[in-house]
């Protein structure tokens, strides 16, 4: 079977977040991913065990050009990854969230609309 999906969407919407947790984590990083065959719905989740979400980081982390005003490597970033990531998901027919884990850290959940076919390739 083959999974049909754009690859390098996916990719960059991988490598932002994997950027993201790799800045905050303190030593741990998970990533998972899974196919929900019922939705036709292909899922990755980033996990760290950094400080996680603020709650206006929750409301605002996926608006363009948000920073972490605290942050000292503010200045080196434009605050659009999240974003940008939001906005490929949608043109993959799936959504980008943030929560925090209730074991602490952060976690950013891709969803992507995929089918699977019997053969052939994308």
């Amino acid at each position: 079977m083959v999974l049909k999906a754009d690859d390098s969407m996916i990719m960059e919407v991988l490598g932002n977040m994997l950027s993201n947790a790799i800045r905050y984590a303190r030593g741990k990083i998970e990533v998972a991913s899974d196919y929900n065959r019922q939705r036709g719905e292909f899922l990755l989740t980033v996990q760290d065990d950094g400080p996680g979400f603020t709650e206006e980081q929750l409301e605002k982390a996926l608006k363009p050009y948000y920073k972490e005003p605290e942050a000292p490597e503010a200045d080196e970033h434009f605050g659009i990854g999240l974003h940008i990531c939001r906005e490929l998901c949608k043109k993959h027919g799936g959504t980008l969230s943030v929560a925090n884990s209730i074991q602490g850290g952060a976690v950013v959940t891709a969803s992507f609309f995929c089918r699977i076919e019997k053969s052939g390739c994308w």
